[in-house]
């Protein structure tokens, strides 16, 4: 899993100390997607589903900011 192999870099290299914070927000929002569809689907509420494709969206705009980040050296 690619987000694993990131928090696992964050961590053990110095010079990726910056990206810490963004790499674990990914890692929380990656989480996320799996606890609205099992929570939805085992209580029975589609509206806790239905927050799955926005947290996709968070994830992708996560993503952006940090690969611009690493592209920018900021």
């Amino acid at each position: 899993m690619p987000i694993l192999g990131m928090v696992a870099l964050a961590f053990l290299r110095q010079e990726l100390r910056q990206y810490r914070v963004s790499v674990l927000m990914l890692l929380g929002l990656y989480c996320l997607q799996f606890v609205f569809v099992i929570a939805g689907k085992g209580i029975g509420i589609g509206f806790i589903q239905s927050l799955h494709p926005a947290n996709a969206i968070a994830m992708t705009v996560v993503s952006v900011l940090l690969a611009r980040s690493v592209l920018t050296g900021r």
